[in-house]
């Protein structure tokens, strides 16, 4: 039998049951171990309520005093408390007292949550509602034919040509599944935008068509290139100018030409910078001359002299008079000689 598992009656005890307080369960602790420490039990080193326990009259030898006998109202910390540092025993041969199981609680779902859930779900039915309500009541037009028609018939201008077409989509964010289904026409004066609005829900299927039409000059300030529509499903042609910038989805099928479109735009651009920096450096130019000839204008004049000159005919030929010509040069008289240097018109 394990030597930390006997027991010993404690002389001077009687009466089951009897309450023992902590200063004399150290004292019948310190009786109890000289008579163990007499009886050869050398691997008790040092008497102290730490290391014994008393109950009922009866010696455990044990690591910590408990003041109840009572197993469930024991501390877990002193149940698992390790070994003495001044014991001797084999930590192998103690005892092991298994751990309670944990009871793991269940979280609960906050209102929070569940409210985000259930407007989530709300959002996603509110979609699929209107999907579905769009796919019924929206009839299979031909959208491209309509806009080609309303092109040839109320939009180009007398003289204006058809360079390329392409079909083109617009989806607004709060209605995405209703498109604005047309063309981008590029022409010899412009590059035109015809879009097909989609019908209303609740209108009349015999209504006339309604269009949104956009122009855009072909000049440095409008500027196309490729990208991508709305949530990224679909290529784009984005036009942007200094003032809007507008995306149209392109089909898969329709993109070659788009793409074409756009690198004739690109060299129609780059042909317009070119040309419109030969037109600035012209401008600069001109500006130069005139500044140049306005300075040059604004100088004094001064003639002079020839043989056969008089002071009246030389003021005659500047459009001054014989009087202004005197006091400009300081001449007392009419008196001139040849190579004399005169001052015809002051500086302005």
């Amino acid at each position: 039998m394990d030597q930390r598992r006997r027991t010993y009656s404690l002389p001077g005890t009687s009466g089951i049951g009897s309450q023992r307080t902590p200063s004399s369960a150290k004292c019948l602790a310190g009786n109890a171990l000289r008579e163990l420490q007499a009886k050869g039990k050398a691997w008790i080193k040092q008497p102290g309520p730490g290391n014994l326990y008393i109950c009922h009259g009866i010696l455990f030898v044990c690591y910590g005093i408990r003041h109840s006998p009572s197993v469930s109202q024991r501390p877990t910390s002193q149940m698992a408390s390790p070994l003495p540092a001044s014991s001797n025993a084999d930590p192998e041969s103690q005892p092991v007292r298994p751990r309670p199981p944990r009871i793991k609680k269940k979280k609960k779902i906050s209102p929070g949550t569940i409210y985000a859930v259930v407007f989530a779900v709300l959002i996603a039915l509110a979609v699929l509602i209107q999907f579905a309500v769009h796919m019924a009541r929206t009839d299979p037009r031909d959208s491209r034919a309509i806009a080609e028609r309303e092109l040839e018939v109320n939009t180009l201008q007398p003289g204006e040509r058809v360079i390329r077409t392409v079909s083109v989509f617009k989806r607004p964010a709060i209605s995405y599944f209703r498109a604005t289904r047309g063309i981008l026409v590029l022409t010899n004066k412009r590059l035109l935008y015809l879009g097909l609005e989609p019908r209303d829900l609740l209108a009349a299927p015999d209504l006339p068509p309604t269009f949104e039409e956009r122009d855009f000059p072909i000049d440095t300030a409008v500027h196309v290139s490729a990208g991508r529509t709305f949530f990224m499903l679909a290529k784009a042609v984005v036009i942007e100018t200094p003032n809007e910038r507008l995306r149209l989805g392109v089909p898969s099928a329709a993109w070659p030409k788009a793409d074409v479109m756009i690198a004739d735009l690109g060299v129609r651009r780059d042909k317009a910078v070119a040309q419109s920096k030969q037109e600035r450096q012209f401008l600069a130019k001109a500006e130069a001359e005139r500044r140049a000839a306005e300075a040059e204008r604004r100088k004094a004049k001064y003639y002079t002299v020839r043989r056969g000159d008089a002071v009246g005919s030389i003021a005659t030929i500047w459009n001054t008079t014989p009087d202004k010509l005197r006091a400009w040069n300081h001449l007392p008289d009419n008196k001139i000689r040849v190579g004399q240097v005169l001052m015809v018109r002051p500086a302005l």
